[in-house]
């Protein structure tokens, strides 16, 4: 099993999730949450960067054996989370990394779970981020089927 591999396929993953991360920023602009902009700016350049970087400098497989292909969508899921985890951290929506580690992964992993007891006091760009999380896990458990 090839590290440099799994880890290209983990940085275009990072790199795809760190552009959507832009699209939080776009609600936070449209309804005037400028306090929000920063954290949201600051957790989708960073992990569309890593990700970009990730891709470009370690090897791209030619085809991945079996094995890579679940190692690939075990880390990448692990990836998301943690980086899913970087605009409640950020914007100070969620202040314990463990907390926003937690709601990104039950978003990704679509469980349903969150530590949020009510969802409507988080700003727009936040709960925007919240859903789109849950849409993307849902659209990676419907690949994965």
């Amino acid at each position: 099993m090839s590290w440099r591999h799994l880890l290209h396929v983990v940085g275009a993953v990072l790199g795809a999730i760190g552009v959507s991360m832009f699209a939080p920023a776009a609600v936070s602009a449209v309804y005037s949450e400028w306090s929000q902009l920063p954290g949201l700016l600051g957790a989708a350049v960073l992990t569309t960067i890593v990700g970009y970087l990730l891709w470009r400098v370690f090897d791209r497989p030619g085809e991945l054996s079996t094995r890579e292909g679940f190692a690939a969508v075990g880390l990448a899921w692990i990836a998301i989370a943690i980086a899913g985890a970087l605009p409640y951290l950020f914007t100070g929506a969620i202040g314990s990394f463990t907390d926003a580690v937690f709601e990104s992964a039950a978003g990704v992993t679509t469980t349903g779970a969150s530590i949020i007891p009510d969802p409507g006091i988080l700003p727009h760009g936040i709960l925007f981020w919240r859903s789109l999380t849950q849409w993307i896990g849902g659209m990676g458990i419907i690949v994965l089927s």
